[in-house]
């Protein structure tokens, strides 16, 4: 492949009932995202074998959540005005603590629990998520208020590939993080599971991208504490992009909604 994407694509929920309640510990259970589903723009997400190595010890997402350091924010990163290409690479894999909702606990695929209208099971993914942080106050009051839905989004990076029936397959290579967002992607992906509308970034990049991110993180890291450089690594070696290949001119392309 010669481009990955980044996808702000809201995938999640929480339960049906309105208002959650949390465990001793005061986290609640809620859906961060589902496999092996389309999303509201036909596009599928695979469960196959190196998507779940993503939910073991040596990928991203597990490393941060084995230290206790998965944290979401309020909001997906935004792609600002004046922002290049690898600033944008550098902010998706960093997690700014003044904007922190919660802590993620613990994460795993749940293949049984959630079901769709006909009662057939959804590969859901379940994380124990806890209000913390500075915006940790206002995502528990969302939480508990029954008239209020609520839902996460995937940070992830993904190989797009276009099947000769016209159906696109999103394969999650690295996923950093959910954040919080106001709306869901999918059908089940909300508090009530209820269907909404989508609220869908889609960047593309390639290998020279990520390149000049790493070496961004090279430099301002200098003396600094920060998974930022091992994080833009790992997402290479990910994709198979650590190794020499032939220059990429493809550009980024940005969905209408995003082109201020």
């Amino acid at each position: 492949m010669s481009n990955i994407s980044y996808q702000c694509s809201a995938m999640v929920g929480t339960n049906k009932t309105g208002a959650l309640k949390p465990d001793a510990q005061g986290y609640y259970r809620v859906v961060l995202g589902a496999l092996n589903f389309y999303n509201s723009a036909g596009q599928y997400y695979p469960l196959n074998p190196d998507v779940e190595k993503l939910f073991e010890a040596s990928s991203i997402l597990m490393r941060r959540a084995s230290t206790g350091t998965l944290r979401s924010e309020y909001g997906h990163p935004k792609f600002q005005p004046g922002m290049s290409k690898k600033d944008f690479l550098y902010r998706i894999m960093d997690i700014h603590e003044t904007n922190v909702c919660c802590h993620i606990h613990k994460i795993e695929i749940d293949k049984e629990s959630v079901k769709d209208k006909q009662g057939n099971p959804i590969v859901t993914i379940i994380g124990w998520v806890k209000p913390s942080g500075p915006r940790g106050d206002v995502l528990r009051a969302q939480l508990e208020d029954p008239n209020e839905n609520v839902c996460f989004s995937i940070r992830s990076i993904t190989d797009d590939y276009l099947e000769p029936s016209g159906r696109i397959l999103k394969v999650i290579r690295e996923i950093y993080t959910w954040d919080y967002v106001n709306e869901p992607g999918i059908s089940i992906a909300n508090k009530w599971a209820s269907p909404s509308l989508e609220h869908m970034t889609d960047i593309s990049f390639t290998r020279e991208h990520l390149v000049l991110a790493r070496n961004m993180a090279m430099q301002s890291n200098v003396g600094m504490e920060s998974d930022v450089y091992s994080n833009l690594t790992r997402t290479m070696e990910s994709l198979g992009w650590d190794r020499p290949a032939a220059r990429s001119e493809s550009g980024l392309i940005l969905p209408p909604s995003a082109r201020w």
